[in-house]
């Protein structure tokens, strides 16, 4: 019967006490020994002061992260307006080496059309067998014609 009792106390909302301890005068509930209200008081305060603490860490680690983001930010966009330049310097030295190229291109046809250096060697020789220093003009020849008529002429006329 005393184990039934402990069951029903195991089971229901009391204070389970050991078979022996109890006094069947005082029923379910025991009395208890006053507390001592001033040691439950400083629990309380040191509990508060603790939770202080660690909703002011907790405040303080939000202000950070919310810093932490902030620069995140500046920094994301920073990067993205020096990407976005560095993208359009390179589009336009692309521009200016294709610009090059073209005119590369241009200078090499034009290039190929000049005389070769055998052809050149060709036309030298050429000239230094013809030595055209020794041409004369046709009216440095009108001249000379006229010179020698004139001679004859004069010798004609003696």
């Amino acid at each position: 019967m005393a184990d039934q009792q402990n069951q029903q106390q195991d089971s229901g909302m009391g204070v389970i006490q050991p078979p022996g301890d109890r006094n069947p005068s005082q029923g379910m509930f025991k009395k208890s020994s006053p507390v001592d209200l001033s040691t439950v008081y400083d629990e309380l305060n040191s509990l508060s002061a603790r939770m202080r603490m660690n909703e002011e860490r907790y405040a303080n680690l939000r202000k950070k992260s919310q810093l932490i983001e902030q620069n995140m930010l500046t920094g994301h966009k920073n990067t993205n307006v020096e990407v976005k330049t560095i993208i359009t310097d390179i589009n336009e030295l692309k521009r200016d080496i294709i610009d090059i190229q073209s005119k590369m291109k241009m200078m090499i046809n034009e290039l190929q059309t000049f005389a070769k250096k055998d052809e050149v060697k060709t036309l030298e020789k050429y000239v230094n067998l013809w030595d055209p220093l020794k041409f004369i003009t046709s009216s440095e020849a009108e001249k000379i014609i006229n010179e020698i008529i004139d001679e004859k002429l004069g010798k004609l006329q003696k």
